[in-house]
């Protein structure tokens, strides 16, 4: 990072189908490099799975790293925009960044994160954050309890402002040298004024990845029986995986929208001749 940082960019206000743009520019993007970015997907997931179960400091320790490696898909995609394919070693270029800021922006992430979940307390009086943090067993009625729908939905709603102010922050460290109080700040401020863009985009990705798969395992079920349970596991997964994946790259293309369109964007590749 330059001794001197650079001054903070500006924001657009985009309209709501914006959302879709986004989805749609991450999808170029992975059709590009279709079984990279999978590879890429699953490799991520598996780290942050295999970092998560080291006993006492594994979960916040994935939490802290979370910018890190999303650092990984800002690099890939960056690299893919300009004509070069994405490779596996870019999950790891978040190492090489600027690690000084992107550790206190995972810090303050696992912090917003941890506050989100305490807030429960205030509901079931504590029952939910004995089970997450100390491992204590839920009491069997716990998921038909009338309570148990409004400590779900506060703790989301808790944990929102934390996940907008991380959208964009990572990005705004790396390609815009900002310091991260600074980063977490504006991408909070943009993700607010883009809220219908954001809730576009929410709202597809919920559909595509919990309703359309969800009706569709019943229809198998009902059709075949105990086997269609199996083969829509079969058939769901990568559709779950490529979904996860384009939003992951989604990232990246909603901070050019939204900062710098100027830079170059993803376009679909000629067909061969």
């Amino acid at each position: 990072m330059s001794a001197q940082l650079k001054a903070a960019p500006a924001f657009r206000v985009l309209p709501p189908v914006a959302g879709l743009g986004w989805l749609r520019g991450a999808s170029i993007l992975l059709a590009g490099a279709r079984l990279t970015w999978l590879l890429f997907f699953v490799c991520y997931i598996v780290i942050l799975g295999l970092i998560s179960i080291i006993p006492i400091i594994g979960t916040p320790l994935a939490t802290v790293l979370k910018p890190v490696f999303t650092v990984g898909f800002l690099a890939a995609a960056w690299t893919q925009t300009r004509g070069q394919k994405p490779a596996l070693a870019d999950l790891f270029r978040g190492f090489q960044a600027n690690l000084r800021a992107l550790i206190p922006l995972g810090l303050a992430y696992w912090a917003a994160i941890n506050l989100a979940m305490l807030s429960t307390a205030l509901i079931d009086g504590g029952v939910f954050i004995g089970a997450i943090f100390l491992g204590q067993p839920l009491p069997e009625d716990f998921l038909t309890r009338a309570e148990t729908q409004w400590v779900m939905l506060l703790s989301v709603a808790c944990a929102l402002p934390a996940i907008l102010a991380m959208w964009f922050a990572p990005a705004l460290v790396v390609f815009d040298e900002l310091p991260w109080y600074t980063a977490i700040r504006l991408s909070l401020a943009a993700t607010v004024a883009n809220w219908r863009a954001f809730l576009v985009l929410g709202a597809t990705v919920f559909l595509f990845s919990a309703m359309l798969p969800a009706l569709a395992l019943q229809v198998l079920v009902l059709l075949f029986g105990p086997a269609g349970l199996g083969f829509a596991l079969v058939v769901l997964m990568p559709w779950w995986m490529a979904l996860m994946t384009t939003l992951c790259i989604s990232d990246y293309v909603s901070y050019l929208d939204t900062f710098h369109p100027e830079a170059p964007r993803p376009e679909p590749e000629a067909p061969a001749a």
